[in-house]
Order: structure tokens, then C-alpha cells, then sequence
């Protein structure tokens, strides 16, 4: 019982890590595919915005997500005593 107290703050600070890492991609996620048609006017690389944005752009954005919440994870998990050094 003693362990699970000392290990509350430590899972209450990553399960906030975690939801707070996956709110805003998943609103960008959502919300892209909205606007596609109002992007399409504009052209990248010969390609039309919208498509650019709701196919690499989401998947690039997903990518820096993870690598922030990876770097941060490991912050939250050296102050709590929890980290893995390899």
C-alpha cells in the first residue's frame, strides 16, 4: 500500500502528460478535413493545400506529437526516480 502512495503522483502527472499530448492532434486531426475544400484553392508544389495539409501535413504534425510527448514523458519520469538509463 505504502508503493502504490509513493506512486500516485508519478501516474496522475503521466496520465495528464497523456491526455494533454493527444487533445491537440486529435482536434487538428478532426478539424483539417473541414477546411480542405477552402485550401484546395491555393496550390504547393503543384499540388492542391488542402490535400498537402490533410495527408502529410497530419501525419507530420502526429509525428512531432509523439517525439514531444516522448521528450516530456522522460522529464516527468527523471523527476520521479523512474527513468531508464541505457
Amino acid at each position: 500500500m505504502i508503493k502504490f502512495r509513493r506512486r500516485r503522483p508519478y501516474w496522475k502527472r503521466t496520465k495528464f502528460q497523456i491526455l494533454a499530448s493527444l487533445v491537440l492532434p486529435a482536434v487538428i486531426m478532426l478539424a483539417t478535413p473541414l477546411y480542405v475544400d477552402a485550401l484546395n484553392t491555393r496550390m504547393l508544389a503543384g499540388f492542391p493545400l488542402g490535400y498537402l495539409i490533410s495527408t502529410h501535413g497530419t501525419i507530420v504534425f502526429a509525428m512531432v506529437a509523439v517525439f514531444h510527448f516522448v521528450g516530456r514523458q522522460d522529464a516527468v519520469d527523471r523527476w520521479h526516480g523512474a527513468h531508464e538509463d541505457i
